[in-house]
């Protein structure tokens, strides 16, 4: 049996957690103007792409209130991939390339990191493309440790 990449999500405590923070601000850097707007929801979720060995390909562009809404929001994307348009971006503050793909002119999918040559760049879209056409969907949410300065709190296990 092989093993196939998979969509996982991680809940968060809040859009002002100390662990949802890296998320923002990588998706500030990819989509500049574009990046989503902030807004409070009850229960922030992501979804990200990982291969067999956990490595993450690429995350949602969007965050969602709940695991419900992000799971539909993977299945959205993966049915919608036909229609996606790759876009190239420089990080210009370390001339890092990165890469984000919009549906129907809407960022709907992100790098999850930076690549050194525009060629390294154009290999992970074709690799997180054919990844996620693929890939199984989570069942649950992985809850996120907030490691704020009231120290560890956290929001319990696995969610479905």
């Amino acid at each position: 049996m092989a093993v196939q990449p998979r969509v996982i999500f991680t809940q968060f405590s809040s859009v002002d957690s100390t662990e949802f923070r890296p998320w923002i601000e990588h998706l500030d850097r990819v989509l500049g103007k574009l990046s989503p707007v902030r807004r409070d929801v009850a229960d922030p979720t992501v979804w990200q792409l990982v291969t067999a060995n956990n490595r993450e390909l690429a995350r949602s562009a969007g965050l969602f209130d709940g695991f419900g809404s992000a799971r539909d929001a993977a299945k959205a994307t993966v049915a919608s991939l036909a229609k996606a348009v790759p876009h190239s971006v420089v990080d210009d503050r370390k001339g890092l390339h990165g890469w984000y793909l919009s549906i129907e002119g809407a960022p709907d999918v992100v790098c999850a990191r930076w690549y050194l040559a525009d060629r390294e760049r154009t290999q992970a879209v074709a690799v997180a493309v054919g990844a996620l056409a693929g890939a199984t969907l989570g069942e649950g949410a992985r809850v996120a440790v907030d490691r704020s300065s009231n120290g560890l709190a956290e929001r319990g296990a696995s969610r479905p």
